[in-house]
C-alpha cells in the first residue's frame, strides 16, 4: 500500500531580493538556524551572522480523494539556503504518522513518510528567502522546516 497525495500550493511572497549570487558557489555553511539565531559548528550564537528570511513560500496540504481514513504525516525537513536564496540539499529529519490522534509506526509506514517527504521537497524547493549575512555578504546555512501533509491509505 502506498499513500495517495494531492498537492495544492499557496505561494506567499513580496518582492524578490536584488542582490544575487552564484548558486554554485559551495563554501560550506557558515551555521545553522536554530530558532531566531544561526548556531556555529560548536553550537555557538554567531552573531554575525543575520538570519535569512523568507519571501516565497509554498505550503504543500492535501485532500482525501478516495476514502475518509486520514493519516497526517508532520515532516521535519532540513535544507541550506544559498547565497542567492534558493534552498539545495534537502533532506528528512524526522517523521510522525498519526491518524486522529493515534500515533502510527513509522516503521510501519515508511512509503507514508517517502510521500510526505517527496510532496513536502517539492514545496520546499521553491521557496525563496533574503539569504543570511554575514558583515552584509551573503552566506550560506542550514534550515529546519516543518510541514503538514495529509494523506490517505
Amino acid at each position: 500500500m502506498f499513500a495517495h497525495f494531492l498537492l495544492l500550493a499557496a505561494i506567499a511572497s513580496t518582492d524578490a531580493p536584488t542582490a544575487s549570487t552564484s548558486a554554485s558557489d559551495q563554501e560550506a555553511p557558515v551555521g545553522k538556524l536554530v530558532g531566531s539565531k544561526i548556531v556555529d559548528s560548536h553550537g555557538a550564537h554567531d552573531r554575525s551572522v543575520r538570519i535569512p528570511k523568507p519571501w516565497k513560500q509554498i505550503d504543500p496540504t492535501a485532500l482525501v480523494v478516495i476514502n475518509r481514513l486520514v493519516w497526517e504525516v508532520q515532516m521535519l525537513v532540513q535544507g541550506i539556503v544559498e547565497k542567492d536564496g534558493t534552498i539545495s540539499s534537502i533532506e528528512p529529519v524526522h517523521c510522525k504518522v498519526t491518524s486522529g490522534d493515534k500515533l502510527l509506526p513509522v516503521a510501519e509506514n515508511a512509503d507514508t513518510c517517502t510521500s510526505a517527504f517527496e510532496v513536502s521537497k517539492a514545496a520546499y524547493s521553491q521557496w525563496r528567502y533574503y539569504p543570511a549575512t554575514r558583515d552584509g555578504v551573503p552566506v550560506r546555512v542550514y534550515v529546519t522546516q516543518q510541514f503538514y501533509v495529509k494523506c490517505n491509505r
